[in-house]
């Protein structure tokens, strides 16, 4: 077994003269080493570690190998140097591990020792000239309370690191177009350089700004950027960089107060126009597009009213735009009429006599119970919204006028429209219907004719005319 005591740490120092050399970030080390309660004697290898914990915790530096280490009556000594990285205020403890020159592997030797405050840290109060840098302070750990007021002048800056304040001027007539390191400036006369110009009579009363060359058209109290006409980008582009909310963006306001402005949001990858402080247009990376709606889910997506002003439908089989219960708009429905003369009816029984007078007449039974009757051919999916009838019934019997539909698989009928107009009136009458039961046409169910009835025709004085059926597509 073998058991490790400290003797000592330490460190040995002298405050540094003028131009002394660094004493650096190593330590010397002496440790006492017993096998089996007797101080031992011979060649030993060594490693060192340091911890952020007693017991456990992790590794906060590297490895140290020290090999054919002399212990002489159970003392050794050495030096070690784990950098300044591991030093940061943190307490850190020392692990050891040992062996012989024969043994495979090492013993890790405990506890681990806390490695204390030094007499070294007496340097931290005398601080020698030029012993800090930039490294060795953190990122903005000195602020403006740290500085004195005036602490900082042209003696304290050296001229080839830091930029000093502006202190030269340009003549009449001339503009600046750089400034040196020192704080003068280089002129030149205004309008000179064809990158850039100003039409203003003084810098003080600048109002009139081109940027990019000459070709830029300006006007009273107006700032142009002109850019190349090509494949490359011109004109004006802000950049942000960093991580997380970047909003580049472009702005606009009256009398001091914001009016409108235009912004890309990063984390939405989306372009957003905002007008008197409220969001009002959207644009997604898919090129969705949404007005007053900031999550479009179509190409164009309105949370809102939408007025067509002077939207003319033209051509034939042009469809005019409709707008559907989800929101979407699709084109609307065309509307189309069937005509139906007399000559498309007949009886239903073979037996009744009837008579179709073509031109101005009708179609009726000469006498008797009995219905004429006419197929009618719809497009399938079509949607009837009206049935007009004109006929004649100049007689005390009344006559039925119905559109009906037949099942392919049952025996049965139905009606769309029924029109049951009665009395007896001279000359050609007109009716309609306008309340469709089940107005959507279904051809590969149900068959559609036209039925014309009467329990008691009487000749000539009663009749059909004409059907017209209304439909949309």
């Amino acid at each position: 077994m073998k058991t490790i005591k400290i003797i000592g740490l330490l460190l040995f120092f002298c405050l540094p003269a003028a131009h002394a050399m660094p004493v650096g970030s190593a330590f010397t080390y002496q440790g006492e080493l017993k096998q089996a309660g007797v101080a031992a004697d011979g060649v030993y290898d060594f490693q060192f570690e340091l911890f952020n914990a007693a017991a456990g915790g992790s590794s906060v530096s590297v490895t140290l190998a020290v090999n054919n280490l002399t212990v002489d009556e159970g003392l050794f000594t050495t030096v070690l140097d784990f950098g300044g990285d591991p030093f940061t205020g943190d307490a850190v403890f020392l692990e050891i591990r040992v062996k012989e020159d024969s043994d495979p592997t090492f013993t890790t030797l405990g506890p681990r020792q806390s490695l204390t405050v030094t007499p070294y840290s007496i340097q931290s109060e005398f601080v020698a000239v030029n012993g800090v840098d930039s490294a060795s302070i953190f990122n903005n750990s000195v602020t403006a309370d740290d500085i004195a007021p005036n602490a900082v002048g042209t003696s304290e800056i050296i001229n080839s690191q830091v930029q000093q304040r502006v202190t030269g001027t340009c003549p009449g007539g001339q503009a600046v177009v750089g400034v040196n390191q020192n704080g003068t400036v280089n002129c030149q006369a205004a309008g000179a350089d064809t990158d850039w110009m100003e039409t203003a009579s003084t810098v003080s009363t600048l109002k009139n700004v081109a940027i990019g060359g000459t070709d830029a058209t300006i006007g009273s109290g107006t700032f142009a950027v002109y850019g190349p006409f090509d494949d490359t980008f011109g004109g004006m582009f802000v950049n942000v960089d960093g991580t997380g909310f970047e909003q580049p963006f472009y702005g606009y306001a009256t009398n001091g107060n914001f009016r409108s402005w235009t912004e890309f949001n990063e984390n939405a990858d989306q372009w957003r126009v905002n007008i008197n402080n409220a969001y009002r247009l959207y644009v997604d990376s898919m090129g969705r597009t949404g007005i007053n709606e900031p999550n479009p889910q179509a190409n164009l997506h309105v949370d809102g009213s939408v007025r067509f002003e002077d939207l003319g439908v033209a051509g034939t089989g042009v469809a005019p735009l409709r707008i559907q219960s989800d929101g979407d708009v699709v084109p609307g429905p065309n509307t189309f009429t069937i005509a139906m003369p007399p000559a498309a009816f007949t009886v239903e029984e073979p037996g009744d006599s009837f008579q179709k007078v073509l031109g101005n007449g009708h179609a009726f039974i000469l006498s008797g119970f009995g219905a004429l009757s006419a197929p009618v051919y719809l497009p399938d999916g079509a949607t009837v919204t009206r049935v007009d009838i004109w006929y004649i019934d100049d007689s005390v019997q009344d006559m039925t006028f119905r559109l009906r539909r037949s099942s392919h698989t049952s025996i049965s009928n139905s009606d769309l429209a029924a029109i049951l107009p009665s009395g007896s009136v001279a000359g050609i009458r007109t009716a309609f219907d306008t309340s469709i039961s089940t107005p959507t046409i279904n051809n590969s169910a149900f068959s559609y004719y036209f039925r014309v009835f009467s329990s008691n025709w009487t000749g000539s004085d009663m009749g059909i005319r004409a059907v017209l059926i209304t439909y949309r597509l």
